[in-house]
């Protein structure tokens, strides 16, 4: 694994990168020493610590989730868990209230990262509300739940349209067109990107065509990345 990101990084030029699943805390620990070692060419980096899955499930293991929030947390810019990440994160009960999401982001922003989405599906509501915080202050993302649409893959693709978003930005940098998307620095600035990003999923998930990755009746299925494609 660091061989494969050594090569990346002194190959390419990264606009933006993401961290997603890595399982255990050896893999952790490779990623964490390669972003120490090419931190100036990896662009704004997000992390999605993929460690609890919509259903409880765990995806890491405890060493594995205790060395991301030791040694990658610090080094990240955006992090983005859901409720059950960010409570295994700080070591705390899962929150139950909007309130008690907003503490645990800030707590989260204080060991390192400038951003926290903590997305709040678990919530009861006819609304998702995504909590944010950033350099800019605190915001509250509200989106209408989708009905019946029970998909996988919606965490892990937020993060990577956030990550998409900041490349793009990178990107108008260069061509000194920053003006056609939103002057740089502002305290908004991220809230624009994670709004954009939240927008991408939602018609991802609506869109999302029939297909199930279980064959029983229910069973979840994936996004429809490919909603931005003309379609004649």
């Amino acid at each position: 694994m660091r061989r494969q990101i050594d090569a990346v990084a002194g190959d390419l030029r990264l606009d933006a990168t993401k961290i997603g699943a890595l399982g255990s805390a050896a893999a952790v620990s490779a990623v964490a020493g390669a972003v120490r070692a090419h931190r100036k060419r990896l662009g704004p980096i997000v992390l999605d610590p993929v460690m609890v899955s919509a259903d409880g499930s765990p995806l890491m293991t405890a060493e594995g989730a205790a060395a991301l929030g030791a040694e990658l947390l610090p080094l990240v810019d955006v992090l983005t868990p859901n409720m059950a990440e960010a409570a295994q994160l700080l070591g705390r009960p899962l929150a139950t209230s909007i309130d008690e999401i907003r503490e645990q982001a800030l707590a989260l922003q204080a060991k390192g990262p400038r951003s926290v989405l903590i997305t709040g599906g678990r919530l009861e509501g006819e609304d998702v509300v995504d909590v944010l915080v950033h350099e800019g202050g605190t915001d509250l993302l509200r989106a209408r739940r989708v009905p019946d649409r029970r998909v996988r893959g919606a965490g892990t693709t937020l993060s990577a349209a956030i990550a998409a978003q900041l490349a793009r930005i990178a990107e108008f940098d260069r061509a000194g067109e920053l003006g056609e998307i939103g002057e740089a620095g502002t305290d908004d600035d991220m809230v624009t990107i994670v709004a954009s990003a939240r927008e991408f999923v939602a018609s991802a998930t609506e869109n999302a065509q029939e297909w199930r990755i279980s064959q029983h009746e229910g069973g979840f299925g994936p996004v429809n990345h490919l909603i931005t494609l003309d379609k004649d």
